[in-house]
């Protein structure tokens, strides 16, 4: 897993237009990678296109990280996750506050920074909750902060139990109020709309919100066949998910609905 899953969005610097992949065993000493890997083979398409900004494959990483710029809310954070018994390194980042990586099994997915994101948030809302998207950028450990010179380095090593995230699913009434699908973004992580359908699902909502999942999908001009992918893992995630049959026919449905919904 951990083999297939190693390649990362390397750039010298963020705003760089240049950017490239590589394995975490060869990151060049300085610059930023992506918080999230992919496989190699993801990585060759990203490079032909050659843009990352429509990347919607599925990613993987073996850590959830927290980004905290304030050094009391991460000093807040650290003593939390020692209380609670989490295993965690802490990374000074060569300015101010901390990056935090926590051990974290989880399978590869297509929603992960949202699974990983609806957690720090729960928990630490004051964390960087811009940091989980497939190809956000973190700098690299042992990379020398630009305003200071100091390099991002590790500080604390605390063992403990890696970190279960249950996926449950969220209420869904705040999820079927909207009448019109006008959230249109660059990007489809990006759309709280569509991020916020696809979680997991409760019984007798499934089929309500997998419709409109994929309407809002076909609407910003997704491809069926992308919108099928999209579903089906929607609905594998629930804890008992539609029978294939009405899954295909919802499906079925999102083949006729174009980007005049």
């Amino acid at each position: 897993m951990e083999n297939r899953y190693d390649w990362y969005l390397y750039k010298f610097r963020v705003n760089d237009a240049q950017f490239y992949f590589f394995p975490s065993t060869e990151f060049p000493s300085n610059g930023f990678s992506s918080v999230y890997a992919i496989t190699e083979e993801s990585a060759k398409e990203v490079v032909e296109r050659g843009t990352t900004a429509q990347f919607k494959g599925s990613v993987w990483s073996s850590h959830l990280i927290m980004d905290f710029d304030d050094e009391e809310a991460g000093l807040q954070a650290r003593g939390r996750l020692r209380a609670e018994g989490i295993a965690h390194e802490v990374y000074h980042t060569g300015n101010r506050g901390c990056h935090i990586y926590i051990p974290r099994p989880h399978l590869p997915s297509l929603f992960l920074p949202q699974i990983d994101k609806g957690w720090v948030k729960a928990n630490y809302p004051n964390a960087d909750l811009g940091l989980y998207t497939p190809m956000h950028l973190i700098r690299v450990i042992g990379a020398i902060h630009d305003k200071t010179g100091h390099k991002k380095k590790l500080i604390e090593s605390v063992p403990g139990k890696e970190l279960i995230i249950q996926e449950q699913a969220r209420t869904p009434e705040r999820y079927i109020s909207h009448k019109k699908y006008d959230y249109f973004t660059n990007s489809i992580f990006d759309n709280s709309f569509i991020m916020n359908l696809s979680v997991p699902l409760e019984n007798g909502h499934r089929t309500t919100l997998l419709i409109k999942l994929a309407a809002a999908m076909r609407q910003i001009g997704e491809p069926v066949d992308f919108v099928a992918r999209w579903l089906q893992h929607v609905n594998n995630l629930s804890s008992d998910p539609l029978p294939q049959r009405e899954l295909d026919n919802i499906i079925k449905f999102a083949e006729g609905i174009g980007e005049d919904v």
